[in-house]
Order: C-alpha cells, then sequence, then structure tokens
C-alpha cells in the first residue's frame, strides 16, 4: 500500500522554478533516503508532503487519499532542519519538550488521560532517552536531543516519521548508533520513515529506496539497483566519483 503518492507535482517560488514534475510513491513500510545537492529542492518536496507548500500543479495523495482532504495529521511526525537546535536560556525538560507532542492529538485545551501519558512513556522508552526525563534539553548532546525531538513525533503514535537531515548535530562517532536507532524504528516498531541526507554513504547503508531529485526527479528506486545502474548520474550530480559499500541484502 502506497501511504505517500506523488504525481507530476511542480512549485515555483516567486516565479523560480523549485521542483519540476516529480513522480513516486512511497510504500507503507519503506525506509526512504531523499539525496540531492543543495539547492536541489529536498527541504521543499519534504514541506510538500507535509502541506506546509501546495504545488503549483500535480496531485499529492496521503493514505490513499487527497491531501486537500487528509486530516489525521498525527498519522505523520515530522522532524525539520535544526530541530534540536534552541536557545539554552530556554529552561524545558526533555520529558515536557516529548509530551508537547501529544498535545495535537489529545487535544490543546484538555488534560492528558492515562493513554496520553502512556504514549508518551512508549516514546520515551523506544527513543531510549527516559533517562533524561528531568533533564534541561540545553544541557543534552547534540545525539541525545535529537532522540528526544524523535520520541516528541513518536508520541503522537505515528505511522510515517519524515526526517530532515536528522543526523546534523549528531557527533560523527554517535551517527552509527543513531541510525540503528531508527533502522529500530522501522524494522522493530514498523514505522515508515522518510529521510533527508547529503551522505550518499548512508544512504546506501540505511535505506531501501532511494530518491534523488535535483528540481526534477533523477531517478527512484531500491538502493542497491539505483547505485548500481545509475552511478554515472549520482557522480555527475555530485561532483566526485561515488564510492559506496552496499550492504548484502
Amino acid at each position: 500500500m502506497a501511504i505517500i503518492e506523488l504525481d507530476e507535482i511542480s512549485f515555483s517560488y516567486s516565479g523560480e522554478p523549485v521542483l519540476h514534475d516529480i513522480s513516486f510513491a512511497i510504500e507503507k513500510g519503506a525506509y526512504a533516503g531523499v539525496i540531492g545537492p543543495n539547492g536541489g529542492g529536498k527541504t521543499t518536496l519534504l514541506h510538500v508532503i507535509l502541506g506546509l507548500r501546495s504545488p503549483n500543479s500535480g496531485s499529492v495523495k496521503l493514505f490513499g487519499g487527497d491531501i486537500a482532504a487528509f486530516k489525521d495529521w498525527t498519522k505523520i511526525g515530522y522532524l525539520p532542519q535544526r530541530a534540536a537546535h534552541i536557545d539554552g536560556r530556554f529552561p524545558i525538560t526533555a520529558y515536557e519538550v516529548v509530551s508537547h507532542g501529544r498535545v495535537a492529538k489529545a487535544g490543546l485545551f484538555r488534560r492528558f488521560s492515562a493513554a496520553d501519558h502512556e504514549a508518551i512513556d512508549h516514546a520515551l522508552e523506544i527513543s531510549d532517552v527516559s533517562h533524561l526525563v528531568n533533564r534541561l534539553i540545553s544541557d543534552l548532546s547534540g545525539g541525545e536531543r535529537q532522540r528526544v525531538f524523535i520520541a516528541r513525533a513518536l508520541s503522537s503514535e505515528p505511522e510515517v516519521l519524515i526526517l530532515d537531515e536528522p543526523a546534523a548535530g549528531v557527533d560523527v562517532g554517535s551517527q552509527s548508533k543513531f541510525y540503528g536507532f531508527l533502522q529500530e524504528l522501522n524494522k522493530k516498531h514498523g514505522i515508515t520513515i522518510v529521510f533527508v541526507s547529503h551522505d550518499l554513504d548512508i544512504i546506501a547503508h540505511e535505506a531501501s529506496q532511494l530518491i534523488c531529485i535535483n528540481r526534477s526527479l533523477v531517478c527512484e528506486g531500491p538502493v542497491s539497483l539505483i547505485f548500481h545502474e545509475k552511478r554515472a548520474v549520482l557522480e555527475s550530480i555530485y561532483g566526485e566519483s561515488v564510492r559506496l559499500m552496499l550492504n548484502e541484502k
């Protein structure tokens, strides 16, 4: 079942074309990586999927229905770029950050129910940040903050998690563990993952589906197939040899 479908999407900003004639689908349970050069439209593409920007032409379907009629936005969790970069003077704990993610599901002016608290605790647990609940978010490492903000997205119990450069702010030594965590969300908990990254090696080793855009759709399909059959195309975009070691599938 395709839970995200784009059909001939085009988008312009102040008359400048940003996306042109993009079509692809993401199936339930996929782990999809979106790549492309700076200025290629990756973040704008996510914004179109999330309904934050309306395309000039084409259609978007979410969970089989037109985006214009889609109401259950708690099914989609979103982690924007630099989400974990907050003012260190703002006194908020990790638990408070995560609980704020439940508000859309629970209702703005309603007290949390037992089910709400259970969902928050579950999000903390699967994100492995339960031990950080009383810590100020400003005191956490980059990797810890990212996990807290992912827990915030998970507290609404989404079926899809969309992340824009999720490893930004995570030190190199912790990135492998961080992506292992995303793999666990996908494989163990059945959450569809869509993430943007500029790192081809990460995409090759982590994702199962690759979507490459440079304002238009360059290529899309299974990672192993794309890196073997479209290597020259990727090299032309990135301006250097693409040296990747693909995992055995």
